[in-house]
């Protein structure tokens, strides 16, 4: 064999290995993962996903407005904040419930990962009534005054009114008005004397109360008790618009003594069961 043919023989030979060798290195880049943190499963590439850290909300109580509200909410994965502020689904994650937050009660929103994201949080929002205006209070006799407010738009099951001799509130005792009510009587007072007045929205949902904030304080001052009158004692109580003998049932829960001349000019009539 000459020495031409030998050489050719090497060259061939060092020719083959590099080929196998090179054919080798792309069966193997070829087997790896798109992305280092991809996943192969029977040759087939399925992206990686991150579970939701936290789920956190701009705040969490809301006072009811008459519309739809939309509370901004910010998601962290992985370690970092993905997303920040956003009021309904995306391509990444969906909210329920969205666009349907609006009356005074409790909510569960919950935010699911989708795509790139897995897991599941939920967040919890509530919403309030809306805070009545009160208005300036009117002495209605030496022993009664009124509340008045303004009511507005709201969402509410009644009001509740609490007065006090105290501007701090202290001692404050409280009644109720229903859904329509802007006012409310207020019976059982002493005459000549300053009280204070506040009043607040509430809602009952599930048996629970979701109340307002206190309207701002409003003072009023009863009337002088007259000095002189006559037809005999009577009583009355802190709710009635009837006056009483003092043994009469209905003066089981409050009972307030007054003459009977000036119940008559206050509005009260006549008990029917007692006939005072």
């Amino acid at each position: 064999m000459t020495e031409t043919l030998r050489l050719r023989q090497r060259t061939a030979a060092l020719l083959l290995t590099a080929a196998l060798a090179l054919g080798a290195m792309g069966a193997a880049a070829t087997a790896q993962p798109a992305f280092a943190d991809d996943v192969v499963t029977d040759g087939t590439t399925t992206p990686a996903t991150t579970a939701i850290d936290k789920v956190t909300i701009s705040k969490a109580k809301f006072t009811y407005t008459g519309k739809v509200i939309k509370p901004k909410i910010t998601v962290k994965a992985g370690g970092k904040t993905v997303v920040s502020n956003i009021v309904k689904s995306n391509a990444n994650f969906t909210i329920e419930p969205s666009g349907t937050i609006k009356k005074v009660g409790t909510y569960k929103i919950k935010v699911t990962g989708q795509g790139a994201y897995t897991g599941t949080k939920t967040v919890t929002v509530k919403v309030y009534p809306k805070k009545p205006t009160a208005k300036k209070p009117s002495a209605a006799s030496s022993s009664a005054v009124t509340a008045k407010w303004s009511k507005g738009k709201n969402d509410v099951s009644g009001y509740q009114i609490k007065y006090s001799k105290s501007k701090s509130m202290k001692g404050a005792k409280t009644v109720t008005a229903g859904k329509s009510a802007t006012s409310k009587k207020i019976s059982g007072l002493k005459a000549n004397t300053k009280y204070y007045v506040q009043v607040r929205a509430y809602k009952t949902v599930d048996g629970k109360k979701y109340y307002s904030d206190w309207s701002a304080k409003k003072s009023v001052k009863t009337k002088a008790k007259a000095k002189k009158s006559s037809g005999g004692t009577v009583y009355i109580t802190n709710t009635g618009e009837k006056y009483h003998r003092g043994t009469c049932r209905y003066l089981r829960y409050s009972k307030y003594s007054i003459s009977k001349s000036e119940a008559q000019r206050e509005g009260y009539t006549a008990c029917k069961v007692c006939r005072p």
